[in-house]
């Protein structure tokens, strides 16, 4: 069951939040027809456990009983916007700061008050406030057996992911305005591909830039490429696009914490870079590897998520906690 929210209603709600303590997230999200409904739902179903996603469902959870409720947090989403208020210009830091208290106060809350809270990595389980020893660890996971060896490598760069999400956003604009310039006449072809582009990166579009929509089967994509970049400096959790590139044998450049989310090591499963320069000269120098020592790095990646980042395995583990 959908239900629809009536936009003047949310926007009610946002101007509400800035009376109370909430995240306005929170705000944003919970509405009391919403909730009614929820209960129907579940007195209908009478279910065993009801699995809430993210800390705004915070307010849904909190009119069953406790003991039936599992909420995901998925990831520390105060970080995220701690991360978000350092580098962004006032007043959206001013914003930024605001909602990382909100949030990380209603974490604290979150995991004092549920019996079953789960987050996606132990990078995030670390940073979360309160009893961090009540979380459960339950990873992403990636489909196995896709991999194609055989697909022609027309791509040099790739970049994926959600394109109207703010991290992903930021992530394209430093790669096409500071990274490729500082390549000089190696004018490498980059495709950036993902659901609902923000309109300010289709005017990034040139000859050897590429920014392609809603992708049908992104696996192909991927083992078309020789590299997926992803310079991802507000990310937290895990980053899907990392572990699928990874899965499917292909070589990947990101940010140091990126990597740290997933337990990689740098030139045993993928590469990291911070500043433009350092990227634009890991793409060059990892694009000229040896064929062999590139399949090295790119088989233990493989590896890895095999052994840590497989559903059957996660769905399990989170099956076996409840």
């Amino acid at each position: 069951m959908v239900h629809y929210m009536h936009r003047g209603k949310i926007v009610l709600r946002l101007i509400k939040g800035l009376f109370t303590k909430n995240p306005f997230q929170y705000s944003y999200h919970y509405e009391k027809s919403a909730a009614l409904e929820l209960k129907s739902i579940a007195r209908s179903l009478n279910p065993d456990k009801i699995i809430f996603q993210l800390i705004r469902t915070v307010g849904y959870a909190s009119i069953f009983k406790k003991e039936n409720c599992v909420l995901d947090l998925m990831d520390c989403f105060s970080y995220h916007y701690l991360l978000r208020s350092k580098r962004a210009s006032f007043p959206m830091s001013y914003f930024y700061w605001m909602e990382y208290r909100r949030i990380k106060k209603m974490e604290s809350y979150a995991i004092d008050h549920f019996e079953k809270v789960c987050i996606i990595s132990q990078k995030d389980q670390s940073l979360l406030p309160g009893n961090q020893a009540k979380l459960i660890v339950v990873p992403n996971g990636v489909m196995p057996g896709l991999e194609n060896n055989s697909r022609a490598k027309t791509i040099d760069l790739l970049f994926t992911g959600n394109l109207s999400y703010p991290p992903n956003i930021e992530a394209v604009k430093f790669l096409c305005k500071e990274v490729l310039p500082l390549l000089g006449d190696l004018q490498y072809q980059l495709v950036i591909a993902g659901a609902d582009p923000h309109r300010s990166l289709r005017s990034l579009e040139t000859a050897k830039i590429r920014v392609m929509a809603n992708v049908e089967h992104m696996p192909d994509l991927q083992q078309s490429a020789r590299l997926l970049i992803a310079p991802m400096f507000l990310s937290t959790g895990v980053q899907n696009k990392i572990l699928e590139a990874m899965a499917v044998g292909l070589p990947v450049l990101t940010s140091p914490q990126a990597a740290a989310a997933i337990g990689a090591i740098p030139h045993q499963h993928l590469f990291t870079a911070v500043a433009a320069s350092d990227f634009a000269s890991q793409i060059q120098s990892i694009l000229a590897m040896p064929a062999g020592e590139l399949e090295k790095i790119c088989a233990q990646a493989k590896n890895l998520t095999g052994r840590h980042f497989q559903w059957e395995n996660n769905v399990f583990l989170l099956e076996s906690q409840l």
